[in-house]
């Protein structure tokens, strides 16, 4: 049965959906932007089902969980590895899922602390060199990401993404996952979540751009772990996809040491989680199993 609950950790309280048997083995399941933990409750259910303990927590800045603190991707980062290490410890890994910026943390968890984690499956956003990659050699890409620019003029954005119901935030699940038509209440809720805990979703973009020169000096490094990842990933992208420039080359496998599996499904976009939650949800259990 889904329950809802907080966890109080040293980096803040952090509440969280979890289903399935409280002894089975974790999957820890990480939203991204817009976005919130109740849309992985399909994911969370299908888990279940398969034995696993399914949870999937509010991200830092998203209420009902702590809404300040440091929004940096190191520091994000160390909150998924507290998360890990109440949900599971050094003798039981866990698994990761995550989408678009759950990706993202889900990718960088896996490659800092790859003894925490089994296996790992990442949905529509590659590789964060990857992503680099494409804002510098696909002129799509860079027009895709626009949005993360106008994020850094704060009074500017903080009016655009709240004026008019939060009308931008339709606007970027329509242009993300053309055709997909979200639930009137799945949307409600969602807006209420983003209301709330403005400005902290925001802040992810206004920290990881601002440094983005010595950032992008950290992944390049080729001592760093982000460039050879040791535990097995599934990464998912929909054919659709409105954010993710959809005619790019996303294989990731140039970072892995690890089992490596890229797949795409059609007649889907960024949200193919909700899209199309049969083939997404099989999948991950199928790649769960294998590793």
């Amino acid at each position: 049965m889904m329950q809802t609950n907080v966890l109080h950790t040293s980096r803040g309280d952090f509440a969280y959906l979890a289903d399935g048997p409280e002894d089975g083995p974790v999957v820890l399941c990480l939203h991204g932007f817009p976005d919130h933990a109740p849309s992985w409750n399909q994911l969370l259910g299908h888990l279940a089902s398969q034995g696993y303990r399914a949870i999937a927590p509010w991200l830092r800045g998203y209420a009902p969980s702590v809404l300040d603190g440091d929004f940096d991707i190191d520091s994000l980062t160390d909150d998924i590895i507290e998360l890990s290490a109440e949900f599971g410890s050094q003798d039981t890994p866990i698994r990761l899922v995550g989408h678009d910026w759950g990706a993202v943390l889900t990718w960088l968890a896996a490659a800092h602390h790859p003894k925490r984690f089994i296996s790992a499956a990442t949905l529509a956003v590659p590789h964060p060199l990857k992503f680099f990659e494409l804002l510098v050699r696909n002129p799509s890409q860079l027009g895709r990401s626009g949005y993360m620019g106008l994020f850094q003029l704060r009074t500017l954005s903080d009016w655009v993404v709240t004026r008019g119901d939060l009308s931008f935030i339709d606007l970027l699940w329509k242009k993300w996952s053309p055709g997909y038509e979200p639930c009137p209440q799945q949307m409600t809720e969602l807006k209420t979540c983003l209301r709330t805990s403005m400005p902290g979703p925001l802040n992810y973009y206004r920290k990881i751009l601002r440094p983005l020169v010595p950032s992008i000096r950290r992944l390049l490094d080729p001592s760093r772990p982000e460039r050879s990842i040791q535990i097995p990933i599934l990464s998912i992208t929909g054919v659709n996809d409105g954010c993710i420039a959809a005619n790019s080359k996303l294989d990731s496998s140039q970072f892995m040491m690890a089992p490596y599996k890229h797949m795409e499904v059609p007649n889907a976009g960024h949200f193919m989680h909700l899209e199309a939650p049969g083939v997404v949800n099989s999948a991950i259990t199928s790649w769960f199993l294998e590793h």
